[in-house]
Protein backbone atom coordinates (compact mmCIF):
# COMPACT_ATOMS: atom_id res chain seq x y z
CA UNK A 1 0.00 0.00 0.00
CA UNK A 2 1.68 3.28 -1.08
CA UNK A 3 1.84 6.36 1.85
CA UNK A 4 -0.91 8.21 -0.51
CA UNK A 5 -3.38 5.30 -0.19
CA UNK A 6 -2.72 5.02 3.83
CA UNK A 7 -3.75 8.81 3.83
CA UNK A 8 -6.73 8.44 2.26
CA UNK A 9 -7.37 5.43 4.71
CA UNK A 10 -6.72 8.39 7.24
CA UNK A 11 -8.18 11.10 6.44
CA UNK A 12 -10.96 9.69 4.11
CA UNK A 13 -11.96 11.56 0.57
CA UNK A 14 -11.32 14.99 2.37
CA UNK A 15 -7.70 14.07 2.03
CA UNK A 16 -7.76 15.34 -1.83
CA UNK A 17 -8.90 18.84 -0.44
CA UNK A 18 -6.29 18.84 1.88
CA UNK A 19 -3.66 18.15 -0.70
CA UNK A 20 -5.05 20.83 -3.20
CA UNK A 21 -5.11 23.10 -0.17
CA UNK A 22 -1.57 22.43 0.49
CA UNK A 23 -0.20 23.08 -3.34
CA UNK A 24 -2.17 25.92 -3.86
CA UNK A 25 -0.87 27.87 -1.06
CA UNK A 26 2.61 26.99 -2.22
CA UNK A 27 1.75 28.04 -5.60
CA UNK A 28 0.15 30.85 -4.55
CA UNK A 29 2.87 32.40 -2.12
CA UNK A 30 5.60 31.45 -4.52
CA UNK A 31 3.87 32.46 -7.66
CA UNK A 32 3.52 36.25 -6.23
CA UNK A 33 7.68 36.33 -6.63
CA UNK A 34 7.31 36.21 -10.10
CA UNK A 35 5.95 39.65 -10.43
CA UNK A 36 5.97 41.23 -6.72
CA UNK A 37 8.93 42.55 -6.68
CA UNK A 38 9.02 44.19 -10.57
CA UNK A 39 6.27 46.46 -9.01
CA UNK A 40 8.69 47.77 -6.36
CA UNK A 41 12.11 48.09 -8.86
CA UNK A 42 11.42 51.72 -9.34
CA UNK A 43 11.74 52.23 -5.41
CA UNK A 44 14.69 49.60 -5.33
CA UNK A 45 16.54 51.87 -7.66
CA UNK A 46 15.97 54.53 -5.86
CA UNK A 47 17.15 53.41 -2.68
CA UNK A 48 20.33 52.02 -3.70
CA UNK A 49 20.94 54.55 -6.68
CA UNK A 50 21.07 51.54 -9.13
CA UNK A 51 20.96 51.91 -13.00
CA UNK A 52 18.55 49.73 -15.40
CA UNK A 53 21.27 47.46 -16.49
CA UNK A 54 22.28 46.75 -12.85
CA UNK A 55 18.25 46.10 -11.53
CA UNK A 56 17.80 44.00 -14.74
CA UNK A 57 19.22 41.23 -13.45
CA UNK A 58 16.96 40.99 -10.41
CA UNK A 59 14.76 39.69 -13.23
CA UNK A 60 17.20 37.86 -15.59
CA UNK A 61 18.72 35.97 -12.20
CA UNK A 62 15.34 35.08 -11.42
CA UNK A 63 13.99 33.60 -14.70
CA UNK A 64 17.07 31.76 -15.40
CA UNK A 65 17.08 29.93 -11.68
CA UNK A 66 13.26 28.95 -12.59
CA UNK A 67 13.96 27.38 -15.82
CA UNK A 68 17.06 25.51 -14.72
CA UNK A 69 15.31 24.47 -11.77
CA UNK A 70 12.62 23.13 -13.02
CA UNK A 71 14.56 19.89 -14.59
CA UNK A 72 15.97 19.30 -10.75
CA UNK A 73 12.95 19.02 -9.11
CA UNK A 74 12.56 14.96 -10.50
CA UNK A 75 15.89 14.08 -8.85
CA UNK A 76 15.08 15.66 -5.56
CA UNK A 77 11.69 13.83 -5.12
CA UNK A 78 12.83 10.66 -5.72
CA UNK A 79 16.11 11.56 -3.83
CA UNK A 80 14.20 12.76 -0.62
CA UNK A 81 10.82 12.64 -1.31
CA UNK A 82 7.99 14.77 -1.82
CA UNK A 83 7.38 16.39 1.85
CA UNK A 84 10.92 17.02 2.27
CA UNK A 85 11.35 18.50 -1.07
CA UNK A 86 8.06 20.94 -0.63
CA UNK A 87 8.79 21.55 2.70
CA UNK A 88 12.63 22.53 1.98
CA UNK A 89 11.97 24.36 -1.17
CA UNK A 90 9.58 26.82 1.02
CA UNK A 91 12.39 26.92 3.88
CA UNK A 92 14.68 28.33 1.24
CA UNK A 93 12.05 30.51 -0.40
CA UNK A 94 11.32 32.32 3.30
CA UNK A 95 15.24 32.66 3.95
CA UNK A 96 15.70 34.13 0.82
CA UNK A 97 12.64 36.16 1.34
CA UNK A 98 14.33 37.38 4.32
CA UNK A 99 17.92 38.01 3.31
CA UNK A 100 16.05 40.26 0.06
CA UNK A 101 13.88 42.26 2.85
CA UNK A 102 16.71 43.03 5.02
CA UNK A 103 19.45 43.20 1.98
CA UNK A 104 21.49 46.36 1.72
CA UNK A 105 23.17 46.18 -1.10
CA UNK A 106 22.44 44.76 -5.02
CA UNK A 107 24.48 41.53 -4.42
CA UNK A 108 22.11 40.65 -1.53
CA UNK A 109 18.87 41.39 -3.46
CA UNK A 110 20.06 39.39 -6.51
CA UNK A 111 20.98 36.44 -4.78
CA UNK A 112 17.61 36.33 -2.92
CA UNK A 113 15.69 36.56 -6.51
CA UNK A 114 18.10 34.02 -7.56
CA UNK A 115 17.47 31.89 -4.88
CA UNK A 116 13.32 32.54 -5.00
CA UNK A 117 13.83 31.78 -8.68
CA UNK A 118 14.78 28.10 -8.10
CA UNK A 119 12.79 27.34 -5.65
CA UNK A 120 9.72 28.88 -7.60
CA UNK A 121 10.77 26.89 -10.32
CA UNK A 122 10.91 23.49 -7.94
CA UNK A 123 7.44 23.91 -6.47
CA UNK A 124 5.43 23.54 -9.86
CA UNK A 125 6.49 20.24 -11.02
CA UNK A 126 6.47 18.96 -7.20
CA UNK A 127 2.85 20.04 -6.99
CA UNK A 128 1.90 18.62 -10.21
CA UNK A 129 2.97 15.06 -8.92
CA UNK A 130 1.22 15.77 -5.59
CA UNK A 131 -2.03 16.68 -7.52
CA UNK A 132 -2.03 13.94 -9.71
CA UNK A 133 -1.52 11.27 -7.13
CA UNK A 134 -4.62 12.37 -5.28
CA UNK A 135 -6.91 12.57 -8.17
CA UNK A 136 -7.84 9.63 -10.05
CA UNK A 137 -7.62 9.40 -13.39
CA UNK A 138 -11.04 11.32 -14.43
CA UNK A 139 -10.42 13.78 -12.25
CA UNK A 140 -7.17 15.62 -13.33
CA UNK A 141 -8.85 17.41 -15.37
CA UNK A 142 -9.91 19.46 -12.60
CA UNK A 143 -6.69 19.23 -10.89
CA UNK A 144 -5.15 20.46 -13.61
CA UNK A 145 -7.18 23.33 -14.44
CA UNK A 146 -6.94 24.30 -10.03
CA UNK A 147 -3.58 24.05 -11.47
CA UNK A 148 -3.29 26.86 -14.03
CA UNK A 149 -5.86 28.58 -11.84
CA UNK A 150 -3.16 28.86 -9.41
CA UNK A 151 -0.01 29.88 -11.58
CA UNK A 152 -2.62 32.91 -12.83
CA UNK A 153 -3.86 34.01 -10.13
CA UNK A 154 -0.94 34.75 -8.22
CA UNK A 155 0.15 37.42 -10.69
CA UNK A 156 -3.11 39.40 -10.36
CA UNK A 157 -2.78 39.35 -6.66
CA UNK A 158 1.19 40.63 -6.76
CA UNK A 159 0.53 43.33 -8.75
CA UNK A 160 -2.54 45.02 -6.62
CA UNK A 161 -0.61 43.87 -3.23
CA UNK A 162 2.64 44.98 -4.10
CA UNK A 163 1.63 48.27 -5.03
CA UNK A 164 -0.13 48.65 -2.27
CA UNK A 165 2.59 47.99 -0.04
CA UNK A 166 5.25 49.73 -1.96
CA UNK A 167 2.90 53.05 -1.94
CA UNK A 168 1.41 52.76 1.91
CA UNK A 169 4.53 51.23 3.76
CA UNK A 170 8.20 50.51 1.65
CA UNK A 171 9.47 48.55 -0.77
CA UNK A 172 10.70 45.58 1.40
CA UNK A 173 7.18 44.52 2.18
CA UNK A 174 7.23 42.92 -1.02
CA UNK A 175 9.47 39.90 0.26
CA UNK A 176 7.80 39.41 3.42
CA UNK A 177 4.32 39.67 2.48
CA UNK A 178 4.22 35.85 1.09
CA UNK A 179 5.80 34.36 4.44
CA UNK A 180 2.74 33.90 6.64
CA UNK A 181 1.53 31.87 3.15
CA UNK A 182 4.74 29.78 3.09
CA UNK A 183 4.32 28.65 6.72
CA UNK A 184 0.61 27.63 6.43
CA UNK A 185 1.87 26.11 3.50
CA UNK A 186 4.43 23.84 5.55
CA UNK A 187 2.57 23.06 8.07
CA UNK A 188 0.28 21.48 5.76
CA UNK A 189 3.06 19.77 3.72
CA UNK A 190 4.37 17.79 7.05
CA UNK A 191 0.99 16.19 7.55
CA UNK A 192 -0.50 15.50 4.24
CA UNK A 193 2.49 14.97 1.81
CA UNK A 194 4.36 11.58 1.88
CA UNK A 195 7.70 10.96 2.36
CA UNK A 196 10.44 8.77 0.36
CA UNK A 197 8.76 5.92 -0.92
CA UNK A 198 11.33 3.71 -1.90
CA UNK A 199 14.35 3.36 0.59
CA UNK A 200 17.16 2.56 -1.37
CA UNK A 201 20.06 4.57 -2.55
CA UNK A 202 19.97 7.37 -3.91
CA UNK A 203 20.04 8.12 -7.93
CA UNK A 204 22.84 10.49 -8.59
CA UNK A 205 22.84 13.49 -9.61
CA UNK A 206 24.74 15.59 -12.88
CA UNK A 207 25.79 18.39 -11.26
CA UNK A 208 27.96 19.88 -13.81
CA UNK A 209 25.09 19.00 -16.14
CA UNK A 210 23.03 21.67 -14.25
CA UNK A 211 25.75 24.24 -13.24
CA UNK A 212 26.81 24.42 -17.32
CA UNK A 213 23.10 25.03 -17.91
CA UNK A 214 22.25 27.17 -15.66
CA UNK A 215 25.31 29.32 -17.39
CA UNK A 216 24.07 28.49 -20.31
CA UNK A 217 20.40 30.01 -19.78
CA UNK A 218 21.64 33.08 -17.28
CA UNK A 219 24.26 34.05 -20.28
CA UNK A 220 21.10 34.14 -23.15
CA UNK A 221 19.14 35.90 -20.89
CA UNK A 222 21.48 38.41 -20.00
CA UNK A 223 22.37 38.33 -24.01
CA UNK A 224 18.70 39.28 -24.86
CA UNK A 225 17.96 41.75 -22.03
CA UNK A 226 21.04 43.67 -22.97
CA UNK A 227 21.86 43.53 -26.85
CA UNK A 228 20.33 46.59 -27.83
CA UNK A 229 22.20 48.59 -25.38
CA UNK A 230 25.60 46.54 -25.44
CA UNK A 231 25.30 46.26 -29.29
CA UNK A 232 24.49 42.40 -30.86
CA UNK A 233 28.04 41.91 -31.99
CA UNK A 234 29.43 42.32 -29.03
CA UNK A 235 31.28 39.73 -27.66
CA UNK A 236 28.96 39.44 -24.50
CA UNK A 237 25.98 38.22 -26.72
CA UNK A 238 26.06 34.78 -28.21
CA UNK A 239 26.04 34.45 -31.81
Amino acid sequence: MTQVEQFFERYGPRYRLWVTLTVMLGLVALGMSITIVNVAIPYIKGAFGMSDSQVQWLSTGFLASTTVSLLVAPWLVAAVGQRATFVGLLLAFIAASILGGLGQGMAALVAARIVQGGMTGLIRPVAMQALFAAYPPEGRGMATAMYGMCLGLPLTLATVIGGWLVEHFTWRYVFFVTLPICAAAIVMGLFFLPTREHKGPRPPFDWAGVVLLFVAVFSMLAALSNGQRWGWYDPRCPS
